[in-house]
């Protein structure tokens, strides 16, 4: 009878499996894509380096003051506030990882076959960015004292077309500000997105709408130097499946010379020269929306030094070692010295903010290692 190696027990336990060391396979997405941390984190991040809170500020209005006039017309001066300003509390959030340093000395060569370390650190980066994917594309609750808010916040849904995009569910301001507070003369709003509703993915009932949308978002500044926030327009529009599938088709219906592939314009969709793309995460919106982004205008603020940073070497005999006590950001008392030298080691204790932990390479058998502290009290030290 015929036997395959998994059924001769000798063989099993005299050999090694066959496995591709150092190597494994991510399936642990369950989303296609993830845009936020390479738009955000990346490109489109503003740093700031203080403030209990970000501010920005909006000139309203004009002054009222231009008039035509004759000759030796008395000039009429009256000076009016034009400014306001929004505001947008700091959201505050962590991820980490951790490893007992005896489980690094039994993940070692030769019997390593992927390093424990590297997999624990990128899970937690990849717990990270999930987060921040699933709460860009959603509305916190307003009452809600812990979650960032994201685009549904800022670019609100109205089934009216026009600038109607206004106060999300249960809000009474967006970023500090009323919007029925500032009004053109036809009496809608200046602090909101344009809006529309569609009946289907169709030249008639989508895309005209959709090219009077970007028309009518299309603003330059009226004075040619004014200081913007603007880096420059980078613009980009956002949608599910629900409606990419379906302006992929209109692509192929307008161009009958597809050649042999019969998908051509997958992944290449466009709107005005603008990228098209599904987002994953908005699978679950049912109302199939599209939003259009200015990532120029649109980005995410973050303190500086506000985040603990881990970087070095690390050997198979010099591994990490983080003290649980110094926690997220703000420790009563922490221990770092050498093993033994003459004088002992050495204890500091104290109130302070983490800002920065460098661990270097290891030379001749010693890694070295540094932080940043930013201490909010008297920190003492002591030997023993």
């Amino acid at each position: 009878m015929p036997l395959q190696s998994t059924g001769i027990s000798d063989l099993i336990t005299t050999t090694l499996n066959n496995v591709e060391p150092l190597k494994f396979t991510d399936i642990s997405a369950p989303l296609q894509r993830y845009l936020v941390m390479s738009k955000l984190m990346k490109k489109n991040k503003t740093v700031f380096d203080s403030g209990v809170d970000f501010r920005f500020d909006l000139m309203t209005d004009d002054n009222g003051s231009a008039r035509f006039t004759g000759l030796y017309a008395q000039d009429i001066v009256n000076v009016r506030d034009v400014m306001t300003q929004g505001i947008v509390p700091w959201r505050h959030v962590n991820w980490n990882w951790a490893i007992e340093r005896r489980e690094i000395a039994m993940n070692r060569s030769p019997r390593k076959i992927v390093d424990l370390a590297l997999t624990r650190r990128i899970a937690s980066f990849i717990s990270a960015i999930k987060l921040f994917e699933s709460r860009f594309w959603r509305v916190r609750a307003a009452t809600d004292v812990v979650n960032p808010w994201g685009v549904p916040y800022w670019i609100v849904k109205n089934a009216t077309e026009g600038f109607n995009g206004t106060l999300p569910s249960g809000y009474t301001a967006v970023g500090g500000i009323v919007p029925s507070a500032f009004l053109n003369p036809d009496g809608t709003n200046k602090w909101a997105n344009w809006t529309f509703q569609y009946s289907a993915v169709t030249r008639d009932a989508l895309i005209r709408k959709w090219r009077k949308a970007a028309e009518f978002c299309d603003f330059d500044t009226a004075a040619p130097d004014m200081p913007t926030f603007n880096t420059g327009d980078d613009c980009g529009y956002y949608t599910n499946w629900g409606v990419l599938g379906l302006l992929v088709e209109i692509l192929q219906t307008n161009n009958d010379d597809l050649g042999p592939d019969i998908a051509a314009y997958e992944g290449k969709t466009a709107f005005m020269q603008k990228p098209v793309e599904r987002v994953p995460q908005l699978e679950e919106d049912t109302t199939n929306p599209v939003y259009g982004i200015n990532w120029g205008e649109f980005k995410i603020a973050g303190l500086r030094d506000a985040s603990i940073t881990i970087s070095g070497v690390w050997s198979s005999t010099h591994e990490e070692k983080f003290a649980g006590a110094l926690g997220h950001s703000t420790t009563l008392s922490w221990v770092y010295g050498p093993e033994s030298t003459t004088n002992g080691r050495r204890k500091l204790s104290g109130s302070a903010i983490l800002t920065n932990f460098t661990v270097g390479s290891p030379v001749d058998d010693k890694v070295t290692m540094s932080m940043s502290l930013a201490g909010s009290g008297a920190i003492t030290a002591t030997t023993f």
